[in-house]
């Protein structure tokens, strides 16, 4: 994967360019067969309905970082293991498991994690179902960004326990709750958005680039979208929040220019560059393209 540097209210940040997972899944209307589809946690936030695009879907719901996962005598995964291969030096990897897990928990290293799985997953459904996805912002000062989410505090909390222990959609839905009102639009949920981009869901960089708008972070906002749309074409749709909220924005110097060009044509750097010509090419003219656009102009001013 790619690093790249984003600049988060001006400080560098670097963040691994991922591309979306893709599981197999069993779609109802495909005649029993199965699809590959993006595994990008989605809610109605963003006007996706599909049960196979759900955020809240059974397939989504089971990605972790397994190693993260806190066992009930409070070790991580990760940490068992280790004992474990210490335990039983002689033994290989899943049998030492295997054999710890029953010493300590009286049953198999698989029925261990599986367990701890499906109890964080209904931690996750509990917390799902209390958020509110009909609040409207009445005074709204940045009409183009889309809804707020509603929730209680101890909601976003339990999501961020969840996403401390490795679980992939409670890390987009803390950060996403975290930078929006349910969260008093707060700095902490960057790290939880950025975990989750890293854990290959795209939307979570989308996202982040909608909470920056709204902190008028506005070279962050267009990196943090040419890296969602690079991975997701439907996050397009932020680039017309970007135009939206830039238009009547300009830089005096080191020439009078309108800011979403200057962005693009003066601040970013070779990677980023290349993410925007790729997407962008029409803000990238050649200088054939240039000069046929000064005679266009020049034939239309003389045929008046």
């Amino acid at each position: 994967m790619s690093e790249y540097h984003v600049y988060l209210f001006g400080q560098p940040v670097s963040v691994r360019r991922t591309l979306p997972k893709k599981v197999e899944t069993s779609v109802p209307f495909a005649a029993g067969r199965l699809h590959y589809v993006m595994e990008t946690p989605r809610t109605v936030l963003y006007g996706m309905n599909s049960s196979t695009h759900d955020i809240h879907s059974d397939e989504a719901k089971k990605l972790f970082d397994t190693p993260r996962i806190q066992l009930p005598n409070g070790l991580r995964v990760g940490e068992f293991c280790e004992k474990a291969r210490a335990e039983f030096p002689d033994l290989p990897k899943q049998k030492a498991y295997h054999a710890y897990a029953q010493a300590l928990f009286g049953i198999g290293y698989s029925q261990l994690i599986e367990t701890q799985k499906a109890s964080l997953i209904a931690r996750f459904d509990a917390a799902f179902q209390q958020i509110d996805d009909n609040v409207i912002e009445i005074s709204d000062p940045f009409p183009f960004l889309r809804g707020h989410l509603s929730c209680p505090v101890e909601v976003i909390d339990e999501f961020k326990r969840l996403a401390n222990q490795g679980h992939h959609n409670s890390q987009f839905m803390a950060g996403l709750l975290l930078t929006t009102m349910a969260g008093d639009f707060s700095e902490s949920g960057i790290a939880f958005l950025l975990m989750a981009y890293e854990n290959r869901f795209p939307r979570a960089m989308d996202a982040l680039a909608e909470y920056l708008l709204y902190k008028e972070d506005f070279l962050g906002a267009v990196q943090c979208h040419l890296l969602s749309i690079d991975s997701l074409d439907d996050c397009s749709h932020t680039m017309d929040t970007i135009k939206k909220m830039t238009m009547s924005r300009y830089i005096e110097q080191p020439e009078f220019m309108p800011l979403l060009p200057f962005i693009f044509k003066r601040c970013l750097d070779e990677d980023f560059t290349a993410l925007a010509k790729k997407h962008y090419p029409k803000l990238y003219p050649s200088k054939e393209e240039i000069q046929q656009a000064m005679i266009n102009r020049l034939l239309g001013r003389g045929g008046r």
